[in-house]
């Protein structure tokens, strides 16, 4: 499923997943979230939802305050090393 975003995190996580063949919904697209949130991936593979950040923001905990089952990437490091673990173990797989 092609991610429709320009954000370069958002984008290198989809092309990670599609690479990958892990499938994934975006809640955005789907004007579906947890509890009213709009988080950038839902993956239903692993039941978790994955929001990708530039830096951290005061708007990341009213989107994920409720939700339990979250990994939130910030920043360019993180997002690259979070894609290389996933390519990594679906190699392994």
């Amino acid at each position: 499923m092609a991610k429709n975003t320009t954000d370069p995190l958002e984008l290198m996580v989809a092309r990670t997943l599609d690479e990958c063949s892990i499938g994934y919904r975006c809640p955005d697209q789907e004007k579906w979230g947890v509890f009213g949130s709009r988080l950038d991936f839902y993956i239903p593979l692993w039941d978790i939802y994955i929001e990708c950040k530039a830096w951290g923001t005061p708007r990341i905990h009213p989107q994920v305050e409720n939700v339990n089952n979250c990994i939130i990437l910030t920043g360019l490091a993180a997002t690259a090393r979070f894609c290389d673990l996933v390519r990594r173990a679906h190699a392994n797989n």
